[in-house]
């Protein structure tokens, strides 16, 4: 069978047209592809950034400790009220970088983990306050608290390490 050249010209624009088609299907659904990956890195690393500020507050508030027991001893009314208000912006960032991570758009995974690490925030937040008051006013009885102020401080850094260990694995 033979075509006409008319014929031919059909044929070469149907399969350009099926051709041009396919590549923009598949043009548009790696655009998709691509837009869901970039949306879940970027949830990612604010879930990430929101857990290594955390951490960080984590860390800051048991030096806020450390400062209040040694501001106790000097008994400096300067030196006391900085180591509140340290204390105080310290907790507030904290939590506010977990509520972040909470209101975040993470996996569910991730969000159970975020809950699962709440309770040892507000336990090591209340055992913080705790802490600096006595520091500040009663030696004695931060030193006695002192202990299990610690173990707050390393149920917390556990629980905040699998957290960040699967933020990362999500990542990844």
């Amino acid at each position: 069978m033979r075509l006409t050249i008319r014929q031919r010209l059909l044929l070469s624009n149907v399969v350009t047209l099926a051709f041009v088609s396919l590549i923009g299907i598949v043009g548009f659904v790696a655009v998709q592809v691509l837009d869901g990956a970039i949306a879940s890195i970027s949830n990612n690393s604010a879930a990430m950034k929101d857990q290594l500020q955390a951490d960080m507050m984590h860390d800051a508030l048991r030096a806020d400790v450390l400062a209040a027991r040694l501001a106790g001893d000097r008994n400096d009314p300067a030196e006391v009220k900085g180591v509140r208000e340290d204390t105080a912006e310290h907790m507030a960032i904290f939590r506010a970088r977990i509520k972040d991570m909470e209101a975040g758009d993470n996996d569910a995974e991730v969000k159970q983990a975020i809950a699962q690490v709440r309770p040892d925030v507000e336990r090591y937040l209340n055992s913080t306050a705790e802490m600096v008051e006595l520091s500040l006013t009663d030696k004695a009885a931060g030193q006695a608290k002192f202990a299990g102020f610690m173990d707050s401080f390393r149920a917390l850094e556990k629980s905040m390490a699998a957290l960040s260990e699967l933020i990362e694995k999500n990542s990844e």
